[in-house]
């Protein structure tokens, strides 16, 4: 009888555990870890994409981002130096062997909370960042392998963005205001704007550190917003319809940017 009972309590835990194991595996498949290992695009682009997967998981519940480093960046930049300046890093456990998802599988549309965007510029502000002294304003001239014939899109022409910092001067004189582009043309110097050409770190930085940014059509100036913590804005191109589909002004307007209308 001893050993009857020996045999049936045997049994009973080996079925406990056995539940307690598939619950484990239905607990884990249940809580993805989200990720993007987007690769051999821009700066703006990788970062981006991982901006986005950590946004789902961080506002969709039972979900925890994973970190995927930067393996190739577009335009021979610095994987290394640029995975220490974004910082991201995971918020699922270092032992979580739960489903891995892509980000774009979850939703190509993350909601940036106030916190996600908190956080975000947290692990931003974390390493070590250039040198320098904010612009009052600071305007993303999308340019590189943007031009009217191919990307008509996310092209505005430099007057238009001449006579923007020109308005912009009218009303505030003393007003420094940047442009950052990889355009050649003195057209924005000789406007009165101060041009940032000391490389992707620092111009980023000054996106993300400007009392007013103005982003163009770009996953550069878009990620930076998303971290500034001042004003954000996008242009007024009324006079394009061309530029930017409703669907991305619909966006912007969703992440509390505004219009500038000067």
């Amino acid at each position: 009888m001893a050993a009857s009972v020996s045999t049936c309590k045997s049994a009973s835990f080996s079925l406990a555990l056995r539940i307690r194991i598939r619950l484990a595996k239905m607990l884990q498949e249940s809580m993805p870890r989200v990720y993007s290992d987007a690769a051999h695009e821009g700066f703006g682009k990788v970062y981006s994409m991982r901006q986005q997967a950590f946004a789902n998981a961080e506002t969709i519940p039972d979900m925890c981002y994973e970190h995927k480093q930067f393996t190739k960046i577009g335009h021979g930049q610095n994987v290394k130096e640029l995975e220490a300046f974004t910082n991201l890093s995971s918020t699922c456990k270092p032992d979580d062997k739960s489903k891995l998802i892509e980000t774009r599988k979850v939703s190509r549309n993350p909601s940036f909370t106030p916190e996600v965007r908190k956080n975000l510029r947290k692990m931003y502000d974390a390493t070590e960042k250039p040198q320098i002294e904010p612009c009052d304003y600071t305007i993303h001239v999308r340019r590189g392998d943007v031009n009217e014939k191919n990307w008509p899109e996310r092209w505005l022409p430099d007057e238009f963005y001449t006579d923007m910092i020109g308005k912009i001067k009218d009303k505030q004189p003393d007003s420094d205001v940047c442009v950052v582009t990889e355009s050649k043309t003195d057209l924005y110097e000789k406007a009165g704007a101060r041009v940032i050409r000391t490389g992707l770190k620092e111009s980023y930085h000054h996106m993300v550190t400007s009392k007013n940014l103005i982003v163009s059509y770009s996953a550069l100036s878009g990620s930076a917003g998303l971290l500034n913590e001042n004003k954000v804005w996008f242009p007024d191109t009324s006079q394009h319809p061309r530029f930017a589909s409703e669907s991305v002004r619909s966006k912007w307007e969703e992440y509390g940017w505004s219009k500038l209308v000067l």
